[in-house]
Protein backbone atom coordinates (compact mmCIF):
# COMPACT_ATOMS: atom_id res chain seq x y z
CA UNK A 1 0.00 0.00 0.00
CA UNK A 2 1.51 3.28 -1.06
CA UNK A 3 2.33 6.08 1.35
CA UNK A 4 0.14 8.46 -0.64
CA UNK A 5 -2.84 6.22 -0.14
CA UNK A 6 -2.23 5.91 3.58
CA UNK A 7 -1.99 9.70 3.86
CA UNK A 8 -5.27 10.20 1.98
CA UNK A 9 -7.08 13.34 3.14
CA UNK A 10 -10.56 12.32 2.04
CA UNK A 11 -13.28 12.21 4.71
CA UNK A 12 -14.22 8.87 6.24
CA UNK A 13 -17.52 8.40 8.11
CA UNK A 14 -18.01 5.58 10.64
CA UNK A 15 -21.13 4.15 12.27
CA UNK A 16 -20.87 2.07 15.44
CA UNK A 17 -17.85 4.07 16.58
CA UNK A 18 -18.41 3.17 20.24
CA UNK A 19 -18.27 -0.55 19.49
CA UNK A 20 -15.32 -2.93 19.45
CA UNK A 21 -14.61 -2.84 15.72
CA UNK A 22 -15.71 0.74 15.09
CA UNK A 23 -13.51 2.14 17.85
CA UNK A 24 -10.47 0.31 16.49
CA UNK A 25 -11.23 1.58 12.98
CA UNK A 26 -11.59 5.21 14.09
CA UNK A 27 -8.32 4.98 16.04
CA UNK A 28 -6.58 3.81 12.87
CA UNK A 29 -8.20 6.28 10.49
CA UNK A 30 -7.64 9.47 12.51
CA UNK A 31 -3.87 9.01 12.11
CA UNK A 32 -4.33 9.14 8.34
CA UNK A 33 -7.31 11.29 7.37
CA UNK A 34 -10.31 13.34 8.54
CA UNK A 35 -12.88 11.18 10.32
CA UNK A 36 -16.50 11.75 11.33
CA UNK A 37 -18.04 9.20 13.70
CA UNK A 38 -21.55 8.42 14.95
CA UNK A 39 -21.98 7.98 18.72
CA UNK A 40 -25.29 7.17 20.38
CA UNK A 41 -24.30 9.28 23.39
CA UNK A 42 -21.27 11.29 24.54
CA UNK A 43 -18.59 9.38 26.44
CA UNK A 44 -15.06 9.83 27.72
CA UNK A 45 -13.86 7.93 24.65
CA UNK A 46 -15.76 10.11 22.16
CA UNK A 47 -14.35 13.21 23.92
CA UNK A 48 -10.86 11.75 23.70
CA UNK A 49 -11.20 11.03 19.98
CA UNK A 50 -12.70 14.47 19.40
CA UNK A 51 -9.56 15.90 21.00
CA UNK A 52 -7.55 13.99 18.41
CA UNK A 53 -9.51 15.54 15.56
CA UNK A 54 -12.48 13.19 15.13
CA UNK A 55 -15.73 15.00 14.25
CA UNK A 56 -18.30 13.45 16.61
CA UNK A 57 -21.94 13.22 15.49
CA UNK A 58 -24.49 12.34 18.20
CA UNK A 59 -27.26 9.95 17.18
CA UNK A 60 -28.05 6.38 16.18
CA UNK A 61 -29.33 4.40 13.19
CA UNK A 62 -32.93 5.42 13.91
CA UNK A 63 -32.04 9.09 13.46
CA UNK A 64 -32.09 10.00 9.77
CA UNK A 65 -30.97 13.58 10.42
CA UNK A 66 -27.92 12.33 12.30
CA UNK A 67 -27.12 9.90 9.49
CA UNK A 68 -27.40 12.66 6.90
CA UNK A 69 -25.03 14.82 8.96
CA UNK A 70 -22.64 11.90 9.33
CA UNK A 71 -22.29 11.15 5.62
CA UNK A 72 -22.44 14.71 4.23
CA UNK A 73 -19.30 15.25 2.18
CA UNK A 74 -17.89 11.83 3.06
CA UNK A 75 -15.93 9.84 0.51
CA UNK A 76 -16.27 6.49 2.28
CA UNK A 77 -18.77 5.29 4.86
CA UNK A 78 -17.84 2.37 7.09
CA UNK A 79 -20.97 0.77 8.52
CA UNK A 80 -19.83 -1.04 11.68
CA UNK A 81 -22.94 -0.51 13.82
CA UNK A 82 -24.79 -3.72 14.73
CA UNK A 83 -26.35 -5.56 17.62
CA UNK A 84 -25.45 -9.11 18.62
CA UNK A 85 -28.76 -9.59 20.45
CA UNK A 86 -29.16 -13.19 19.32
CA UNK A 87 -32.26 -13.75 21.47
CA UNK A 88 -34.08 -10.57 20.40
CA UNK A 89 -35.32 -10.97 16.84
CA UNK A 90 -37.10 -7.60 16.73
CA UNK A 91 -34.06 -5.66 17.95
CA UNK A 92 -31.76 -7.53 15.57
CA UNK A 93 -33.99 -6.66 12.62
CA UNK A 94 -34.41 -3.02 13.64
CA UNK A 95 -30.67 -2.40 14.02
CA UNK A 96 -29.04 -4.80 11.56
CA UNK A 97 -31.55 -4.57 8.72
CA UNK A 98 -33.60 -1.38 9.05
CA UNK A 99 -30.63 0.56 10.46
CA UNK A 100 -28.42 -0.64 7.63
CA UNK A 101 -31.02 0.44 5.10
CA UNK A 102 -31.20 3.95 6.59
CA UNK A 103 -27.41 4.28 6.67
CA UNK A 104 -27.03 2.99 3.10
CA UNK A 105 -29.82 5.25 1.81
CA UNK A 106 -28.17 8.25 3.42
CA UNK A 107 -24.84 7.30 1.84
CA UNK A 108 -26.43 6.86 -1.58
CA UNK A 109 -28.22 10.22 -1.32
CA UNK A 110 -24.95 11.92 -0.35
CA UNK A 111 -23.14 10.38 -3.32
CA UNK A 112 -20.41 8.69 -1.27
CA UNK A 113 -17.75 6.89 -3.25
CA UNK A 114 -17.95 3.63 -1.26
CA UNK A 115 -20.19 2.12 1.42
CA UNK A 116 -18.31 -0.55 3.37
CA UNK A 117 -20.72 -2.93 5.08
CA UNK A 118 -19.38 -5.16 7.85
CA UNK A 119 -21.16 -8.49 7.66
CA UNK A 120 -19.88 -11.76 9.16
CA UNK A 121 -18.58 -15.13 8.07
CA UNK A 122 -21.28 -16.54 10.36
CA UNK A 123 -23.72 -16.06 7.46
CA UNK A 124 -22.34 -19.42 6.24
CA UNK A 125 -23.06 -21.20 9.55
CA UNK A 126 -26.12 -23.14 8.35
CA UNK A 127 -24.58 -24.08 5.00
CA UNK A 128 -23.09 -27.50 4.38
CA UNK A 129 -20.37 -28.13 1.82
CA UNK A 130 -18.60 -31.45 1.56
CA UNK A 131 -15.16 -29.86 1.80
CA UNK A 132 -16.23 -27.38 4.54
CA UNK A 133 -14.80 -24.52 2.46
CA UNK A 134 -16.79 -21.33 1.86
CA UNK A 135 -15.43 -18.93 -0.76
CA UNK A 136 -17.25 -15.71 -1.55
CA UNK A 137 -18.71 -17.26 -4.72
CA UNK A 138 -20.76 -19.61 -2.54
CA UNK A 139 -24.12 -18.10 -1.61
CA UNK A 140 -25.12 -18.92 1.99
CA UNK A 141 -27.81 -21.60 2.29
CA UNK A 142 -30.55 -22.30 4.86
CA UNK A 143 -30.44 -18.71 6.08
CA UNK A 144 -33.63 -19.32 8.06
CA UNK A 145 -31.61 -21.62 10.36
CA UNK A 146 -29.15 -18.90 11.34
CA UNK A 147 -29.35 -17.15 14.69
CA UNK A 148 -30.86 -13.66 14.77
CA UNK A 149 -27.49 -11.92 14.45
CA UNK A 150 -26.18 -13.96 11.53
CA UNK A 151 -29.49 -13.97 9.67
CA UNK A 152 -29.98 -10.22 9.97
CA UNK A 153 -26.37 -9.53 8.93
CA UNK A 154 -27.09 -11.47 5.73
CA UNK A 155 -30.38 -9.61 5.28
CA UNK A 156 -28.37 -6.39 5.67
CA UNK A 157 -26.18 -7.55 2.79
CA UNK A 158 -29.29 -8.00 0.66
CA UNK A 159 -30.44 -4.47 1.54
CA UNK A 160 -27.10 -3.04 0.41
CA UNK A 161 -27.23 -4.96 -2.88
CA UNK A 162 -30.78 -3.80 -3.58
CA UNK A 163 -29.80 -0.17 -3.02
CA UNK A 164 -26.86 -0.67 -5.36
CA UNK A 165 -29.23 -1.82 -8.09
CA UNK A 166 -31.85 0.84 -7.40
CA UNK A 167 -29.82 3.90 -6.41
CA UNK A 168 -26.35 3.18 -7.77
CA UNK A 169 -24.76 2.77 -4.33
CA UNK A 170 -21.15 1.61 -4.61
CA UNK A 171 -20.43 -0.90 -1.86
CA UNK A 172 -17.98 -3.39 -0.46
CA UNK A 173 -19.18 -6.18 1.83
CA UNK A 174 -16.67 -7.81 4.13
CA UNK A 175 -17.28 -11.01 6.06
CA UNK A 176 -14.77 -11.23 8.92
CA UNK A 177 -14.27 -14.56 10.62
CA UNK A 178 -13.82 -14.72 14.41
CA UNK A 179 -12.38 -11.33 15.40
CA UNK A 180 -10.44 -11.27 18.63
CA UNK A 181 -9.17 -8.35 20.69
CA UNK A 182 -9.56 -7.00 24.22
CA UNK A 183 -12.99 -5.50 23.58
CA UNK A 184 -14.39 -8.48 21.67
CA UNK A 185 -17.37 -9.82 23.54
CA UNK A 186 -17.54 -13.33 22.00
CA UNK A 187 -13.80 -13.80 21.50
CA UNK A 188 -12.40 -12.34 24.70
CA UNK A 189 -14.80 -11.04 27.32
CA UNK A 190 -17.09 -14.05 27.43
CA UNK A 191 -14.12 -16.42 27.61
CA UNK A 192 -12.52 -14.25 30.29
CA UNK A 193 -15.60 -14.54 32.50
CA UNK A 194 -15.96 -18.27 31.86
CA UNK A 195 -12.30 -19.10 32.50
CA UNK A 196 -12.36 -17.32 35.86
CA UNK A 197 -15.11 -19.76 36.89
CA UNK A 198 -14.13 -22.87 34.97
CA UNK A 199 -10.56 -22.85 33.57
CA UNK A 200 -11.11 -25.51 30.89
CA UNK A 201 -9.95 -25.01 27.29
CA UNK A 202 -12.61 -26.72 25.21
CA UNK A 203 -12.72 -27.56 21.51
CA UNK A 204 -10.53 -29.76 19.30
CA UNK A 205 -12.17 -28.25 16.21
CA UNK A 206 -10.08 -25.77 14.17
CA UNK A 207 -11.55 -22.27 13.83
CA UNK A 208 -10.50 -19.28 11.75
CA UNK A 209 -9.41 -16.35 13.93
CA UNK A 210 -8.26 -12.88 12.90
CA UNK A 211 -6.92 -10.03 15.03
CA UNK A 212 -8.97 -6.83 15.05
CA UNK A 213 -6.12 -4.70 13.68
CA UNK A 214 -5.91 -6.87 10.58
CA UNK A 215 -9.65 -6.47 10.03
CA UNK A 216 -9.61 -2.66 10.17
CA UNK A 217 -6.58 -2.62 7.89
CA UNK A 218 -8.54 -4.71 5.39
CA UNK A 219 -11.55 -2.40 5.67
CA UNK A 220 -9.48 0.69 4.92
CA UNK A 221 -7.71 -0.89 1.96
CA UNK A 222 -10.94 -2.33 0.53
CA UNK A 223 -12.64 1.08 0.73
CA UNK A 224 -10.09 2.70 -1.57
CA UNK A 225 -9.67 -0.24 -3.97
CA UNK A 226 -11.42 0.00 -7.33
CA UNK A 227 -11.24 -3.79 -7.59
CA UNK A 228 -13.28 -4.09 -4.38
CA UNK A 229 -16.25 -2.15 -5.76
CA UNK A 230 -19.56 -4.05 -5.45
CA UNK A 231 -17.76 -7.16 -4.23
CA UNK A 232 -17.86 -9.45 -1.17
CA UNK A 233 -14.73 -10.51 0.71
CA UNK A 234 -13.95 -13.02 3.43
CA UNK A 235 -11.50 -11.52 5.93
CA UNK A 236 -9.78 -14.13 8.07
CA UNK A 237 -6.33 -15.37 8.92
CA UNK A 238 -5.39 -18.52 10.85
CA UNK A 239 -6.96 -21.90 11.49
CA UNK A 240 -6.21 -22.84 15.10
CA UNK A 241 -7.84 -25.34 17.43
CA UNK A 242 -10.40 -23.68 19.65
CA UNK A 243 -8.82 -25.11 22.81
CA UNK A 244 -5.49 -23.57 21.82
CA UNK A 245 -7.20 -20.21 21.34
CA UNK A 246 -8.99 -20.49 24.69
CA UNK A 247 -5.72 -21.44 26.38
CA UNK A 248 -4.13 -18.31 24.90
CA UNK A 249 -6.95 -16.21 26.41
CA UNK A 250 -6.17 -17.84 29.73
CA UNK A 251 -2.56 -16.77 29.35
CA UNK A 252 -3.64 -13.17 28.69
CA UNK A 253 -5.65 -12.99 31.91
CA UNK A 254 -3.15 -15.01 33.97
CA UNK A 255 -5.38 -18.07 34.32
CA UNK A 256 -3.90 -21.53 33.74
CA UNK A 257 -6.27 -23.75 31.77
CA UNK A 258 -6.87 -27.49 31.54
CA UNK A 259 -7.35 -29.25 28.20
CA UNK A 260 -9.72 -32.21 28.09
CA UNK A 261 -8.59 -35.53 26.60
CA UNK A 262 -9.51 -35.53 22.87
CA UNK A 263 -12.20 -38.21 23.13
CA UNK A 264 -13.94 -36.53 26.05
CA UNK A 265 -13.59 -33.14 24.36
CA UNK A 266 -15.25 -34.40 21.17
CA UNK A 267 -18.12 -35.93 23.15
CA UNK A 268 -18.72 -32.80 25.19
CA UNK A 269 -18.56 -30.55 22.12
CA UNK A 270 -20.91 -32.80 20.13
CA UNK A 271 -23.42 -32.73 23.01
CA UNK A 272 -23.24 -28.93 23.27
CA UNK A 273 -23.59 -28.53 19.49
CA UNK A 274 -26.61 -30.85 19.29
CA UNK A 275 -28.20 -29.34 22.38
CA UNK A 276 -27.82 -25.82 21.03
CA UNK A 277 -29.50 -26.76 17.74
CA UNK A 278 -32.31 -28.64 19.47
CA UNK A 279 -33.01 -25.80 21.91
CA UNK A 280 -32.67 -22.82 19.57
CA UNK A 281 -33.47 -24.43 16.18
CA UNK A 282 -30.44 -22.57 14.80
CA UNK A 283 -26.83 -23.46 14.07
CA UNK A 284 -23.91 -22.60 16.33
CA UNK A 285 -21.36 -20.22 14.90
CA UNK A 286 -18.72 -21.44 14.87
CA UNK A 287 -19.60 -25.11 15.08
CA UNK A 288 -17.92 -27.08 17.87
CA UNK A 289 -17.68 -30.20 15.72
CA UNK A 290 -17.27 -29.11 12.12
CA UNK A 291 -14.38 -26.95 10.87
CA UNK A 292 -15.11 -24.26 8.30
CA UNK A 293 -12.55 -22.68 5.98
CA UNK A 294 -13.09 -19.16 4.62
CA UNK A 295 -10.48 -18.45 1.94
CA UNK A 296 -9.31 -14.84 1.72
CA UNK A 297 -7.36 -15.14 -1.54
CA UNK A 298 -9.88 -12.85 -3.22
CA UNK A 299 -9.06 -10.01 -0.79
CA UNK A 300 -5.36 -10.61 -1.32
CA UNK A 301 -5.76 -10.32 -5.09
CA UNK A 302 -8.08 -7.29 -5.01
CA UNK A 303 -6.37 -5.03 -2.48
CA UNK A 304 -3.30 -6.79 -1.15
CA UNK A 305 -4.73 -8.13 2.10
CA UNK A 306 -1.94 -9.82 4.03
CA UNK A 307 -2.73 -10.25 7.76
CA UNK A 308 0.10 -9.00 9.96
CA UNK A 309 -0.80 -10.48 13.37
CA UNK A 310 -0.33 -14.17 14.01
CA UNK A 311 -2.16 -15.51 17.05
CA UNK A 312 1.07 -15.26 19.03
CA UNK A 313 1.46 -11.59 18.08
CA UNK A 314 -2.14 -10.64 18.72
CA UNK A 315 -2.24 -12.33 22.10
CA UNK A 316 1.08 -10.76 23.13
CA UNK A 317 -0.31 -7.30 22.37
CA UNK A 318 -3.53 -8.09 24.20
CA UNK A 319 -1.58 -9.27 27.25
CA UNK A 320 0.42 -6.03 27.36
CA UNK A 321 -2.73 -3.93 27.06
CA UNK A 322 -4.68 -6.05 29.55
CA UNK A 323 -2.11 -5.72 32.30
CA UNK A 324 -1.52 -2.03 31.56
CA UNK A 325 -5.20 -1.22 32.01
Amino acid sequence: MSGNRLLDRRLAAVTGASGFLGDELVARLITRRPVRALYREPSARSAELHGHGCDVVPGDLDNERALAALVAGADEVYHCAATMARTDAALSHRVNVEGTERAARAAAAAGVRRFVYVSSASVYAASRREDNTYPETFEPEHVERLNNYSRTKYEGEQVVRRLAERDGLRFTIIRPTNIYGLRSRPWFRQWEHLLRRLPVALGEVPIDVVYVKDVVMAMEWAAVSEAAGNEVFNIGHEMVKMNRFVGAIGNVIGRSTTTLPPGIDRGVCAAIDRGFTAFTHTRMSPSLVRPAVYPHAKARAAFGYFPQYRLLDGMAEMKRLYHAA
